[in-house]
Order: structure tokens, then sequence, then C-alpha cells
């Protein structure tokens, strides 16, 4: 098991259990050493008893310390290490990786899967720039992180694609959510400088069976996207088995 110190109180309490810990085991094994033969003038069991401990403590205490700061910093270096592997650093969403991921540590769920894509972005970036671009990025992955439930991952999955996994949910959950993510994003106003930008956001939706891999759900859910688009945009899309037809609004 791995010794972690998340803060710097975990630091003293760290230092402090084992300086106790250390002074008990000192405090049984002095008896063990103390002198049985007479010698003149010998100190006292007692007044051995205390220096061992004062010592003990002093330099136990001191060096957990150290240790213990040592230890606080390497927590704070893989948390770091952590966030630059698992979330993408633009929006604060999952990044692709880290999203397969944590599907399979859900072992097979079912649920929906959502595939949003931003409406002709690429004028976004050639009209006002990158970085207005990035903002746009910024805002509606904040739109998505604010319209899904606690347990649902958002993942930035490229560019300007996201890709939203919504564990256990119903085919109208799933597609309630993706109206209420186009309706909000389309209500959104991008201020950079003194331009307003507004854009909007083709979704592709598709339910996924419990045994069936992520991969296929996310193909459906590509496709229905590819269609939202073709169809005008601004529109989501749902691919719902047995029927095996498109439903778009």
């Amino acid at each position: 098991m791995q010794l972690k110190v998340r803060s710097v109180p975990e630091v003293y309490i760290f230092a402090t259990v084992v300086s106790v810990v250390t002074c008990t085991l000192v405090a049984l094994m002095t008896p063990l050493f103390y002198p049985i033969d007479p010698v003149p003038n010998p100190p006292s069991f007692a007044f051995i008893l205390i220096c061992n401990l004062l010592v003990t403590l002093s330099i136990t205490f001191m060096v957990c310390i150290w240790g213990g700061y040592q230890l606080l910093e390497m927590y704070r270096l893989s948390q770091i290490l952590k966030q630059l592997v698992e979330r993408d650093k633009l929006t604060d969403a999952a990044t692709r990786d880290h999203f397969f991921r944590r599907i399979q540590e859900l072992e097979g769920p079912a649920g929906v899967s959502l595939m949003i894509d931003i409406d002709l972005f690429k004028s976004v970036n050639d009209t006002f720039g990158h970085l207005a671009g990035d903002q746009v990025i910024r805002r509606v992955a904040d739109v998505l992180k604010s319209n899904v439930r606690r347990d649902d991952i958002v993942c930035r999955f490229g560019g300007e694609e996201f890709v939203l996994f919504l564990p256990g949910a119903t085919p109208e959950e799933g597609w309630a959510i993706a109206e209420r993510i186009r309706a909000d994003v389309a209500d959104q106003v991008v201020e950079v400088d003194e331009a307003r930008i507004e854009v909007t956001t083709s979704i592709g939706g598709s339910i996924k069976g419990g045994t069936e891999p992520i991969d296929a759900s996310l193909k459906r859910a590509d496709q229905c996207l590819y269609r939202a688009k073709a169809t005008g945009r601004n529109k989501c899309v749902a691919f719902i088995p047995p029927l095996e037809e498109a439903v778009g609004a």
C-alpha cells in the first residue's frame, strides 16, 4: 500500500504518529538494556528512559517532518501528472485515452453515447483567430459539463468535437440532455475584443447495450452526427435500436 500525504496537516499527523510509535518501542526496549550488574552511582532507570525518549522524539519528529514534506511534494507532482494525462488542458474535459479507460472501469455499462461537433468552426478560426476559437471551445465545454449528471463522462475527442457517455441513461434522458445542450450552446455569445461570436452544435446520439463495445455505439452516434450536419446543422439526430432508424428534430 502506497503511503500518501495530501496536505500540510497530514505531514504533522504523519510525523506525530510515527514519533509516538517509535517512542513506544523505545520505552518497551529500554528495560532490556538497563544495566543489571551494580555499578558505582548508576543513573536511575527513569533518567535513562526520559533521555532515550527525548532523543528519539526530537530526531524522529524532525526526520518525519522532512519525509512528510517529501511525500507531500510527490503527491502534488503525481496529481499534476494525472491532470495532464486525464484532463484536456484547454477545456478540463476528459482526454480521449481517459475516456476509454473510464468506460473500461465501468465494466460494460449500458447508456447513451453523444457525439457533439461545433458547426462551421473553421470559419471562427479563419475570421476571429485561433485564440477566439479556443474561447469558443472552452465555452462549449462549460455548457456540456453544466448539463450532464455527476457520473456522466465529458470528453474532448479532438479539435472541436466532444463525446459524452451517459451511463444508465434512457433514450428519453439522453435525448433531453442532447437537446438542452444544443439549445444552451445556441444561446451563448462569446465576446472577443469588439466581436460577438455565436455558434451552434450538431449532435448525434446512440444507445449502447451493456455488452456492446463503446466503439460500436460511437460509430452509430458519429453517423447520426454526420446526418445532423448534412440536413441543416444545429440539430440532434439519434439512432435508437432495434428500430434502426434515425430520429431528428
